[in-house]
């Protein structure tokens, strides 16, 4: 049996994201339409650049933890 994820729109995807500050001003541009694409483009730059730096945050409290679980294993390992 195969699962299959739902297709996220963006605003979804930024909300999952915890942006949702910028979802919010995404959604308000999208009403606009083509007149506000500049701006959205802005947006999701700058979006992007969020997304990149709570990756990295991520990533080093994913570090930390192999490494705590790195330790315990060695101790355990030692008994």
């Amino acid at each position: 049996m195969t699962i299959t994820q739902p297709e996220l729109t963006l605003c979804e995807v930024t909300e999952l994201s915890g942006l949702s500050a910028h979802t919010r001003r995404d959604c308000g541009l999208a009403r606009h339409g083509d007149a506000a694409e500049g701006a959205r483009s802005r947006l999701l730059r700058e979006t992007r650049l969020r997304v990149i730096r709570l990756l990295a945050d991520i990533t080093t409290s994913l570090a930390a933890i192999d490494t705590k679980i790195a330790v315990y294993e060695e101790r355990i390992t030692r008994s």
